[in-house]
């Protein structure tokens, strides 16, 4: 694959950014990874950092800051990181996001798994999330239809109150 305009990042870059942006205290996991190159030694990137839902929103502002400065100081990048408050307080949704993650195994395309979320009261519910899947298996709509359809045929033989909500995202570095 020949980009029409910068180039991919080398792999040491891609991992040292997530590093020193997982150092951070109460980063929980980050994702959403995008680095662009606009010339010799001019690098921007943005990451989301998902955060306690339940912490407040001025001490996590200061995390994030500070970390988006440490990094783009450190790695001579701009970074600039994006928050995704993740429920960490509520049984039902850690249920919810255990059963899927047990049930994602299935898949060995799927690499992980983020922005988590319950919707809906009473007797049904969207599970809403996203997966990054190798880009090899979802190359065409066809594929991308498959693998959902799929997540939700083994989810509801075992919860059918619960409909997978899911986004698609492709993981170019494989």
């Amino acid at each position: 694959m020949n980009p029409l305009l910068g180039e991919a990042p080398e792999p040491k870059l891609v991992n040292e950014i997530i590093d020193k942006v997982m150092e951070y205290d109460l980063i929980m996991g980050v994702h959403d990874l995008i680095i662009h190159n606009y010339g010799p030694n001019k690098w921007m990137a943005s990451i989301h950092a998902e955060v306690p839902a339940n912490e407040s929103i001025m001490k996590i502002h200061e995390v994030i800051d500070d970390a988006e400065k440490y990094v783009s100081e450190k790695l001579d990048i701009l970074l600039v990181i994006h928050m995704d408050p993740v429920n960490t307080d509520d049984e039902e949704v850690e249920y919810a996001r255990r059963e899927i993650v047990l049930l994602l195994m299935k898949f060995p395309m799927i690499k992980s798994m983020h922005d988590f979320r319950v919707v809906g009261k009473g007797d049904y519910k969207n599970l809403i999330f996203d997966i990054v899947v190798d880009y090899t298996f979802v190359d065409n709509a066809e594929n991308t239809k498959k693998i959902k359809d799929d997540i939700n045929s083994y989810l509801k033989e075992k919860h059918p109150e619960y409909t997978a909500v899911i986004t698609i995202d492709k993981d170019f570095m494989s």
